[in-house]
């Protein structure tokens, strides 16, 4: 998403959205103008996880209960170590090109058999057998 939209910019952008892959961040509280049946991936600076605690899971949580299809997460293990002490806000998210292609080529090829089987009648907020 774009800097400096306004409410209704974002709104609208996020119920336009089928997927959204994004660092984990106050950001991804958007998710929740997407439409049930979105697809979700969302992605971890490096040294994040230690103290994470159940913090990690907040965006898979919010994701499930508004009827979405969380996909997963993605730890940097190559960006720059950031301790405890430091802030990761503007960090850097190192990216491994090859796993997050695929991950994304997984993930599209998913919610278009997921959109079909709900064109074709099914309840995307039922689960699908293309997940």
């Amino acid at each position: 998403m774009r800097k400096n939209r306004n409410m209704i910019e974002q709104v609208r952008e996020m119920r336009n959205s089928d997927i959204l892959a994004s660092i984990h961040g106050a950001q991804m509280t958007n998710m929740m103008f997407m439409p049930p049946g979105s697809g979700v991936m969302e992605m971890y600076p490096k040294g994040w996880l230690e103290g994470a605690g159940v913090g990690q899971y907040t965006h898979q949580w919010f994701a499930n209960w508004s009827q979405m299809s969380y996909k997963g997460s993605w730890r940097d293990t190559e960006g720059p170590y950031c301790n405890r002490s430091q802030c990761f806000k503007d960090r850097q998210v190192g990216l491994n090109e090859t796993f997050l292609t695929e991950w994304t080529r997984r993930v599209v090829r998913q919610h278009a058999r997921r959109k079909a089987w709900a064109t074709a009648g099914g309840d995307v907020t039922k689960g699908c057998s293309c997940d």
